[in-house]
């Protein structure tokens, strides 16, 4: 081929783009060669890598001979268009330029280079399904492109209540080659803290503009059972559970864990119940003592060992003796003194019968002693004969009846004395008799005046007949 040197070289040929070309892969790709001089153009050859698969002739800019189906032409004044149409990957790499002819000899353009590029289709997960992860252990997850030119670029995001939240930093990546192309394999470093509960990750992945998202994991943390926080009665027990014999004894506890716990309770007399809600009808003191509470749950992560995560706490409870009510207390206390009175009455009661007996005891011992002492001196006045026995005799028939005569007792008492003088001579047993009968008032006296004064009336009554 030859060169025309005629021209000058302000008037040289350009191609554009250059020194690249870039393309996305399955899209045609225009290049275009221009002159800029005032000469005629007859002719203009396209070649890729030393060879010529297209020439258009200026008088025919619709064809590109010998490979039509391949490639488009297009003449637009001085600029001369080459359209490739659907651009592969195999083409990457391919270097183009164009020779124009001007008279006799053809000037050449600068080259430029074709790079395609192949833009991922996908970006997913794996594991693909829930993953489970143990609190304070390392948990991993992996987002996979497909492979694509350039290099496509992951990030990560998790889904709160707020919105996503990039967590990209929290990443690595390495890149895998193939037939130049790279996929990326992205591995997100997960936080197993029991703050995080469950939540949501996503990766998404772009490189030549369009951004492909992966479908939603669930990430979950397990973690094991808090110590047991109990209440009695609505309020948080700090030490001992003292409670009434016969009532009920009800203790809520809960604790945090994931999954949820089972509750076992071990009682003071070596029985069990389940459930975090202890319910006792009709507590009795042999249930006095320590209540052991033990929380436990089974978590079984991905990919990992199934692990059994337990806690448990002490409870006391002091079962005390029912008191009596006040309404009981009163009946008892009525009945005590119901019981003292009787007890302190018939102690009174005996004692003054005791005191009643022992007067009654002395007043005879008194009479007794006073009737000896008459009788004895009777005895002393006596005179040594007994002439005059019938005529005291006599006086004291008299006595009697005068004395039994109504109105003498000046109550309208009937008073009875009867004296009978025994056989010896001396008057040795007297014994005499007092019958009290109505008197003024209505009243049945028993012993108006006292047998004393009876007796002394005797005596007296006995010494004037005597005397007589």
């Amino acid at each position: 081929m030859c060169v025309y040197t005629g021209i000058s070289l302000q008037q040289e040929i350009l191609l554009s783009p250059s020194p690249v070309a870039e393309v996305i892969e399955g899209r045609n790709l225009t290049l275009t060669c221009s002159y800029s001089g005032s000469h005629n153009v007859s002719r203009v050859v396209w070649s890729n890598n030393m060879i010529t698969p297209c020439t258009v002739l200026t008088t025919d800019c619709s064809s590109c001979r010998p490979n039509s189906s391949m490639y488009e032409a297009e003449c637009m004044g001085n600029d001369f268009l080459i359209n490739i149409l659907a651009v592969n990957r195999s083409m990457n790499g391919d270097v183009w330029k164009c020779d124009m002819r001007i008279g006799l000899d053809f000037l050449p353009s600068k080259k430029t280079t074709v790079k395609v590029l192949v833009g991922i289709n996908a970006a997913a997960l794996w594991p693909e399904t829930e993953i489970v992860i143990i609190e304070n252990t390392l948990g991993y997850l992996h987002c996979l492109t497909s492979f694509g030119k350039p290099t496509a670029r992951i990030s990560w995001f998790q889904t709160n209540a707020t919105g996503d939240v990039n967590i990209t930093s929290l990443s690595t990546s390495e890149m895998i080659s193939l037939d130049g192309l790279s996929a990326v394999n992205s591995t997100l470093l997960l936080q197993s803290l029991r703050e995080m509960g469950t939540f949501e990750v996503y990766c998404s992945a772009e490189n030549i503009g369009q951004h492909f998202k992966s479908l939603k994991t669930t990430v979950e943390v397990l973690y094991g059972p808090d110590t047991p926080a109990c209440t009695h009665k609505g309020s948080i027990i700090t030490g001992c559970i003292i409670v009434t014999q016969g009532d009920n004894l009800t203790i809520e506890c809960t604790s945090n864990s994931n999954p949820a716990s089972v509750y076992n309770w071990t009682l003071p007399d070596s029985s069990t119940r389940y459930g975090g809600k202890l319910k006792i009808i009709n507590i009795q003191p042999s249930l006095s003592g320590q209540y052991r509470l033990k929380v436990w749950n089974i978590m079984s992560p991905t990919n990992s060992h199934t692990q059994q995560g337990n806690n448990s706490t002490i409870l006391t409870v002091d079962v005390q003796d029912k008191v009596p009510s006040t309404s009981t207390q009163t009946d008892q206390s009525l009945q005590t003194g119901v019981l003292i009175g009787s007890v302190i009455g018939a102690c009174v009661v005996g004692i003054l019968a005791g005191v009643i007996a022992t007067l009654g005891i002395q007043y005879m011992r008194s009479l007794s002693s006073r009737k000896a002492e008459s009788n004895q001196y009777e005895e002393t006045q006596r005179p040594p004969n007994t002439a005059h026995k019938t005529d005291v005799y006599d006086s004291i028939q008299h006595y009697q009846q005068t004395d039994t005569e109504p109105g003498n007792s000046g109550r309208g008492e009937t008073e009875t004395m009867e004296l009978e003088t025994g056989n010896s001579g001396r008057g040795e047993t007297d014994t005499m008799e007092l019958e009290p009968g109505n008197s003024g008032r209505g009243e049945t006296d028993t012993m108006e005046r006292s047998a004393s004064d009876v007796y002394q009336n005797q005596i007296i009554h006995i010494n004037e007949a005597y005397e007589n």
